[in-house]
């Protein structure tokens, strides 16, 4: 039950940041940290979920600076843990609650920053599931949180500001080099890029097998992997690529529309999205963790192209349908994904622990 109240004042004070963000500033600011304070203190909190058991296993069994350099070992989250456990407080849970706060904080006021609609876009950042992401992968999730602001950085032109923060990125999570990406695609949408793309990634389903072995000899100075386990996965659930399709498919048709805007940060938005399904697509022949993981790099993106798209792309006429449409498909997602599958059950934390 707390799960769900959280969530639903969550959204109440998101509607309100939006509803004084050009009226009130200060008043929107602080319903927007209302925001991040639930949402983290809800992820916090936790006792367990997912890998968390493993995360506080790992931090209380680490002892000393003896850390692997090496990219794929995640330097930078090993040294985070050091400087948290023997400077801070040697406290697991305490350490647990910085990076909910942490990742919630920074991917939060990234939709704020770029999104016009920030109750909507929070709903999508919860039900779409991106957000209980940063319970269980939390390297991967503090890699993003950098990386988001690295693109940020780079249509401001502060070029120093992106490399660093994208350098701090890849040393919690190695795959976070895929933001480099950001340099190609701002130009236009479904360009010939774009195809060239979406047709490899067929070829790649069809000789499947064979790309991962390229793709894992061709990564092994970040970090070495078992081939035969990433084979050996199950793929990812189809029924997921639905809701990745969304995007892809309708600025598709609004393609010429949305290039005559000139605004490079949304037609990058939307690129990535392209590309996370292209990674969705390879994980649905095998290797789910693996490919889906990665497509989970563009998720906001994603979040704030539908947005995009809604608001500014759609005819108004047909808008109220869309917005139906999204909602009730997100709702259904998480339903489908937290309740009927993973029978998904909150365990707050006893703060007597502390």
């Amino acid at each position: 039950m707390i799960m769900y109240v959280s969530i639903i004042f969550s959204l109440i004070f998101s509607y309100l940041a939006d509803f004084y963000k050009e009226k009130v500033k200060y008043v929107s600011y602080y319903f927007l940290f209302l925001v991040i304070l639930i949402l983290s203190l809800l992820s916090g909190l936790r006792l367990k979920y997912n890998d968390t058991a493993r995360y506080i296993y790992n931090f209380n069994n680490f002892d000393n600076i003896s850390i692997n350099l090496s990219l794929g070992e995640n330097p930078g989250f090993h040294y985070f843990q050091y400087f948290l456990k023997f400077y801070v407080w040697n406290n697991a849970h305490f350490f647990i609650f910085v990076t909910a706060f942490i990742i919630n904080a920074m991917i939060i006021l990234f939709y704020y920053k770029h999104s016009n609609k920030f109750s909507f876009v929070i709903y999508l950042y919860i039900s779409s599931g991106f957000y209980f992401l940063g319970m269980s992968a939390i390297k991967q999730m503090l890699a993003i949180s950098f990386g988001i602001w690295a693109i940020h950085y780079y249509f401001k032109q502060k070029y120093s500001i992106f490399f660093i923060l994208i350098t701090i990125s890849m040393l919690f999570h190695a795959y976070a080099f895929m933001y480099l990406s950001v340099i190609f695609f701002n130009k236009k949408v479904w360009d010939y890029k774009t195809i060239l793309l979406l047709f490899l990634s067929l070829l790649v389903g069809l000789s499947f097998n064979e790309f991962v072995k390229i793709s894992i000899n061709s990564l092994s100075y970040i970090k070495d992997y078992d081939i035969n386990y990433i084979l050996n996965q199950s793929s990812v659930n189809p029924f997921r690529v639905i809701f990745y399709l969304f995007v892809p498919i309708l600025s598709f048709f609004f393609k010429e529309q949305i290039n005559t805007l000139d605004n490079k940060f949304f037609i990058l938005s939307i690129n990535f999205s392209i590309l996370s399904l292209i990674f969705l697509i390879f994980s649905l022949y095998g290797g789910a963790i693996m490919f889906g993981r990665v497509s989970s790099y563009f998720e906001p993106f994603i979040h704030i192209s539908i947005i995009f798209l809604i608001y500014q792309i759609i005819p108004e006429h047909l808008r109220k349908i869309f917005i139906i449409l999204i909602v009730n498909m997100y709702l259904f997602f998480f339903y489908y994904q937290f309740i009927a599958v993973k029978h998904f059950i909150y365990h707050p934390l006893n703060l007597e622990i502390f």
